[in-house]
């Protein structure tokens, strides 16, 4: 779940945000005590203005840019197999 709270802040602060997207999900997978080894891809983008910008379209657009570029990684770690 996406809340529009950070964006609210950014945009009456007036200044820029940064999406970061990455897919540590697969190796520190939150239902696990366990953590597993392999490559995190991290995404990070430029940075969006917030100038003009409604708090709800902000976090659609972080929604998507993020969703966009999280990938399941090649190979799968053995606990997905």
């Amino acid at each position: 779940k996406y809340a529009r709270s950070g964006a609210s802040l950014a945009i009456d602060a007036g200044v820029p945000v940064v999406f970061i997207s990455h897919n540590a999900g697969y190796f520190w997978p939150s239902t696990h005590l366990l953590k597993y080894p392999g490559t995190i891809d991290l995404y990070i983008s430029e940075p969006i203005s917030t100038e003009g910008r409604d708090a709800a379209d902000l976090t659609r657009q972080a929604q998507e840019w993020i969703e966009q570029r999280i990938v399941e990684p090649n190979p799968k770690p053995q606990h997905y197999c």
